[in-house]
């Protein structure tokens, strides 16, 4: 056997599908298709875009921070030149060098005059913590401060030696950075003393801390060997930072915003050198922080793509369906009078296609019916006349023999409606000579198909049914003939009379450990005083009127009582002019194989 190829087997697939399944199945690949496009595209490239965009401005902005630090830097240049180049400072120090070698001792005069002109170098830099100046020979202090830091220390003063003329970085306390440079002749280059410059560090922080561009982040400044020299957080002065940090001061990387990992959390940082990379100024943000406003976007993105979505299918459905509704109208008219409603005709008022189409259609249906109706009117006298050759003369099994051959000639001759009475009548006959009591659900539901089959050829399209019953309780047992008197009584009192006609729903479920049998109608409804005394035992059909009451109604709720008790039987709701709800209730528990008493024949109630 040659198999088909999953192509082929596809197409005839597509092919086999009802016209609006097609119709939506290609708007919904039209419209997902460049959609679900533009989403890949989206998220292969938004988050790069994002990437390098927050790179270039983070990098503008560090760079813009580097001028104002490295500015702050040449400001203290600029007060070493001033003290440097003074001659007052350079004949002061220079005497106190000759006397200190002397063996004398340095006036007072000379300390008080070196701090005035210090305070003079000092004055409009509020940045600088203090300022004061150490002779080369002898370490006594002229200061021009109003706070002093002490720590500077012999080691640090090797350090501002072997630096030579260069600026020397120093870490002296927490709360300071130590700008540390030699004063020199300036006439045979000799080193004549120091000059410490005090920076506050909580000043410098403010300096370069108003980036805030996300919430989790932090700025700060190392040194070269990558201890803190500046951080928003004071506890971490003076620490040394991780070896993440350190790696990205000795081996740059050549992204300017790169995301590290730096103990065990990811983090996107950037470091820039400044004051010829004797500093290193960083900036990192939480990875979770920094794509917040990714996750965000792509939501936002989604949520607008959904929208779009929903939105198109949704006129796609319609659409499909203005298109598709007149054939599938058109295909259940002819449906239904291929099962032999001639009555019906298909409605559409358009002039399109399908309305030229259905005219056409209806038009064969009338010339159909036509001759329909005067083969059926023969077929029906010559019926009746044999009927009334035999009804004194026929048993119940040979009019059900009879019936059963009337629907066969039926059929054979062209005439299904009476066919399908007669067959109906026949197995509602049939039902009624069986000798057991109780049947299952699934025979009761066809007998009222069948009941129901008759009532429509007698009452046409002024009725409509519907049968909904839970597939689940087809096996349980069930009194025979239960349900038909409770809709014969709905055909009857209540759409009988209502010219318009109406519907009999008919529904079935489970209710705990009891089963729940419904029939509601639309019809005319009762007062309030008549369904009360509906089911009272002296409600009997009027004597001599030859009409009919409800007593099939309380002969199906006495049976119910009898058989499983005063919990189980008809509950009946109803409001004039709007309809009647009449609820069976019986046991689920044991009903697929029952035990139930016998009934001698007087305890029957007859309907």
């Amino acid at each position: 056997m040659k198999l088909r190829s999953p192509i082929r087997m596809i197409k005839q697939l597509f092919l086999n599908m009802q016209i609006r399944k097609k119709l939506m199945l290609s708007f919904a690949l039209l419209i997902a298709l460049p959609v679900t496009l533009m989403a890949v595209f989206y998220l292969s490239n938004s988050k790069y875009i994002l990437e390098k965009k927050s790179s270039e401005y983070t990098s503008d902005i560090l760079a813009e921070l580097q001028k104002n630090i490295e500015n702050t830097a040449s400001e203290l240049d600029a007060i070493f030149t001033q003290i440097n180049n003074n001659p007052e400072v350079q004949e002061l120090l220079t005497r106190v060098s000759l006397t200190l070698s002397g063996g004398g001792t340095v006036p007072a005069d000379d300390g008080v005059q070196m701090g005035a002109i210090l305070s003079e170098a000092y004055y409009g830099h509020p940045n600088i913590e203090s300022v004061y100046l150490i002779p080369y020979d002898d370490h006594a202090l002229f200061s021009a401060a109003p706070k002093v830091t002490a720590g500077i220390s012999e080691k640090n003063l090797q350090e501002i030696d072997r630096n030579g003329g260069g600026i020397t970085w120093l870490k002296c306390s927490s709360d300071a950075i130590t700008y540390g440079r030699l004063i020199v002749s300036l006439q045979d280059v000799r080193p004549l003393g120091y000059l410490i410059i005090n920076l506050s560090e909580s000043e410098l922080f403010n300096l370069y801390s108003q980036i805030s561009l996300y919430q989790d982040n932090s700025i700060f400044i190392t040194n070269k060997d990558g201890v803190i020299l500046s951080h928003g957080n004071k506890d971490f002065l003076d620490r040394q930072v991780s070896q993440g940090y350190r790696n990205l001061i000795y081996n740059p990387s050549d992204v300017p915003f790169s995301l590290q990992n730096i103990d065990g959390k990811d983090y996107y940082i950037a470091c820039k050198a400044i004051n010829n990379e004797e500093w290193y100024l960083f900036y990192q943000v939480s990875a979770v922080d920094f794509e917040r406003d990714f996750i965000t976007l792509t939501q936002a993105f989604f949520i607008i793509t959904l929208l779009i979505l929903i939105l198109t299918l949704w006129m796609s459905v319609v659409l499909a369906k203005s298109i598709s509704n007149p054939i599938t109208s058109l295909s259940r008219t002819v449906q239904q009078v291929r099962n032999g409603n001639f009555d019906i005709r298909n409605e559409y008022q358009s002039k399109d296609e399908v309305g030229i189409l259905s005219d056409n259609f209806n038009a064969m249906i009338e010339n159909t019916n036509e001759l329909i109706q005067t083969i059926y009117q023969k077929e029906l006298l010559k019926q009746q006349a044999e009927l009334r050759f035999l009804k004194f003369q026929i048993n119940p099994h040979f009019l059900y023999n009879t019936l059963e051959t009337i629907n066969w000639i039926s059929r054979i001759r062209g005439v299904p409606e009476a066919g399908e009475i007669a067959k109906a009548l026949g197995d509602l006959m049939r039902e009624g000579l069986r000798g057991e009591d109780f049947v299952k659900l699934e025979d009761e539901i066809k007998n009222i198909e069948n009941y129901l089959l008759i009532q429509q050829y007698r009452y046409g399209e002024k009725i409509k049914t519907n049968i909904n019953i839970d597939p689940s309780i087809y096996e349980a047992k069930t009194p025979k003939f239960i349900l038909q008197p409770i809709i014969e009584n709905a055909l009857v009192h209540g759409l009988d009379s209502k010219i318009e006609g109406g519907s009999i729903r008919i529904f079935g479920g489970c209710d705990g450990e009891d089963i729940i049998l419904t029939v509601e109608d639309d019809g005319v409804g009762m007062p309030e005083e008549t369904r009360r005394n509906l089911l009272n035992e002296n409600l009997r059909k009027s004597e001599g009127d030859g009409k009919h009451t409800h007593i099939g109604i309380l002969n199906v709720h006495k049976r119910l009582r009898l058989y499983f008790g005063p919990g189980y039987g008809l509950t009946v709701h109803s409001e004039a002019g709007v309809g009647t709800v009449v609820t069976v209730r019986i046991p689920k528990a044991g009903l697929a194989d029952p035990e139930l008493p016998e009934v001698r024949p007087e305890e029957e109630l007859d309907r």
